[in-house]
C-alpha cells in the first residue's frame, strides 16, 4: 500500500489527486491517513538516546530490565514491545535468551513427581487405559 501512496505523492501535483487516487485505485481515505502517518521511529525518537545510553552500559540487559531502567530514567511508563521494536530497528544490543544452570535437586524433585503422580485429565480422573508409572 506504500508503494501506491509514493506514487501518489510524486504524480499528484502534475495530474491532480483524482486522478492519480482512481489510476492506481486507491482509496481518497487511504491516502489522507497515510498522509499524515508518522514512521514508528518518528514518534519515539526522544527514547532514542536513553536507549542508546543503556544498551552501550548495559548489554547484558534484556528488554524486560532495559524497559524498567528507561521508566526509573524518563519517569513514565514505556510498553516493552516499544523498547523490543525500537531496539530491533535502531540495531541496538539486546540479550535474546541466557539460559541458567538447572540445580540438580530441581531436576531430582521434576523425577519424582513425574513417576509418583498418574497422569491426569483435566477433571482430576485417572486416564482410562493406562495405568500410573511405578517408581
Amino acid at each position: 500500500m506504500s508503494a501506491k501512496v509514493e506514487l501518489v505523492r510524486q504524480v499528484h501535483s502534475e495530474f491532480g489527486l483524482a486522478l492519480a487516487l482512481a489510476v492506481l485505485g486507491l482509496p481518497r481515505s487511504t491516502w489522507y491517513y497515510q498522509r499524515q502517518r508518522t514512521a514508528y521511529a518518528e514518534r519515539h525518537a526522544a527514547l532514542r538516546r536513553p536507549l542508546e545510553a543503556i544498551a552501550r552500559a548495559h548489554p547484558e540487559y534484556g528488554y524486560r530490565r532495559v524497559t524498567t531502567e528507561l521508566e526509573a530514567r524518563l519517569g513514565r511508563t514505556v510498553n516493552h514491545k516499544v523498547v523490543q521494536r525500537l531496539h530491533q530497528h535502531w540495531e541496538l544490543p539486546l540479550l535474546r535468551h541466557m539460559s541458567r544452570d538447572i540445580i540438580s535437586s530441581e531436576v531430582r524433585g521434576r523425577h519424582l513427581l513425574r513417576t509418583c503422580v498418574p497422569p491426569t485429565r483435566w477433571n482430576g480422573r485417572p486416564r482410562v487405559g493406562r495405568e500410573p508409572a511405578t517408581a
